[in-house]
């Protein structure tokens, strides 16, 4: 007996099969993305008002390698990242609320210059955001001297 689907079910179900959503490490644009992001934040902050203080004596190059390897598995791209969490590594720099949010809007303006989607910009800053606690140790009556 032959056993014959109408062609419009067929047809509605192949139309149901939808690829899986890439990865955010494929939204942001992978590898070449990642280091160029983590370079132009890095060089731009690194010699802003609010993120002098913190990158004085800091090489870096290192930095950046470092950011590059950390986006890319927050990202779930097919990294390793073999440095210390977002505590450690900001320990003693009495990072405050300021800079902290310095740092945010010049990560967002650095992703828009790059033309990166919005829903991956989003996505990303909502993976960045509970580390809020582990880098912003001043307290509130912390407060910066402008350099100059």
């Amino acid at each position: 007996m032959l056993l014959t689907v109408p062609m419009g079910t067929a047809l509605a179900a192949c139309a149901s099969v939808r690829p899986a959503p890439a990865s955010l490490y494929g939204q942001l644009g992978g590898a070449p993305m990642l280091e160029a992001i983590s370079a132009r934040l890095i060089d731009g902050f690194a010699i802003s008002p609010d993120g002098s203080r913190a990158f004085d004596r800091v090489k870096l190059p290192r930095v950046k390698r470092g950011l590059e390897a950390f986006l890319c598995v927050l990202a779930n791209g097919p990294c390793a990242y073999d440095g210390d969490d977002m505590q450690r590594i900001h320990a003693g720099l009495r990072i405050s609320e300021r800079e902290f949010n310095a740092l945010v809007e010049h990560l967002r303006q650095t992703l828009d210059a790059l033309g990166v989607d919005p829903g991956a910009k989003h996505e990303l800053l909502r993976r960045l955001a509970p580390m809020r606690r582990d880098i912003v140790t001043a307290t509130a009556t912390h407060s910066l001297a402008p350099r100059g």
